[in-house]
């Protein structure tokens, strides 16, 4: 099956309209405009885009407005959504991003920024087949996601955007495996934890299964977390004031008292 590249962008300023086309064939993105904000949610159906870039100050109907309509309704909640707005205050990306909005680009934008958002937001994905749950990390913290993916009893394969992405897998109720680039076990299960930002997706086929020794703790891996943000907390004392030069290695030995305190710290 050919993956879906196409893309509708709405936008009432011809000359966005024409730059964004442009930057999108030369990827080999199907683009398709839009100048009438009344027009999205036919074409939309009609078009079943893989991704929407929606302006904000439109007339008629508001791109926040839209965006709100596309999140209220269950074929459309799941739809990547790009808001590349002249509007660029902090309370403007808030109202965007709290409004269901996947990322927000200000105007005027790198063209090659444009691009790594776009392809980011594609490689996420869409709901769909093989997906029973998606959507942004926030409010919720990733711990959330996973209490409440346990509670329900499904299994399958838990993603989690980010650098590096991290991958859980459920069965029977329990967390059978976890991995976060190099780390594997609890270990990638209390980073993963502590994930608060980006994209998630529930996929019911978990994939090749991982082979640990026993089921792995939730409540176990929140009480490390727990734990090693409060020595962390505890070892602050140790770092130097902001802004202050740290002693290169030929400078000379450190003093015993600074020594002690490294290693403590460490």
């Amino acid at each position: 099956m050919t993956r879906n590249r196409r893309i509708l962008v709405a936008d009432d300023d011809p000359s966005t309209l024409r730059l964004v086309r442009i930057l999108l064939e030369r990827e080999n993105l199907e683009c398709i405009t839009c100048d009438d904000p009344g027009r999205v949610h036919r074409l939309v159906a009609e078009t079943d885009p893989a991704l929407v870039i929606l302006d904000l100050i439109m007339p008629g109907t508001s791109g926040l407005t839209l965006l709100e309509q596309l999140r209220a309704e269950p074929s459309t909640r799941a739809l990547p959504v790009l808001v590349l707005s002249a509007k660029g205050t902090g309370a403007d990306r808030v109202r965007g991003l709290r409004a269901g909005a996947d990322d927000y680009l200000v105007k005027p934008f790198e063209p090659e920024e444009l691009l790594i958002r776009i392809q980011r937001l594609l490689d996420g994905g869409r709901e769909g087949s093989g997906i029973v749950l998606s959507g942004r990390l926030g409010r919720l913290s990733s711990g959330d996601i996973l209490q409440q993916i346990l509670l329900s009893g499904l299994d399958g394969l838990l993603e989690l955007d980010g650098t590096p992405r991290g991958r859980i897998t459920l069965s029977g109720g329990t967390i059978a495996s976890a991995r976060c680039g190099t780390l594997t076990g609890e270990s990638a299960l209390t980073v993963l934890l502590d994930r608060r930002e980006g994209r998630f997706r529930m996929l019911e086929e978990p994939g090749p299964p991982a082979t640990p020794e026993r089921p792995l703790s939730l409540q176990g891996a929140l009480m490390k977390l727990a734990w090693l943000e409060d020595e962390l907390e505890r070892r602050r004392g140790y770092l130097p004031p902001p802004d202050t030069a740290i002693r290169a290695v030929g400078d000379g030995p450190l003093p015993e008292g600074e020594c002690r305190q490294l290693e403590a710290a460490l």
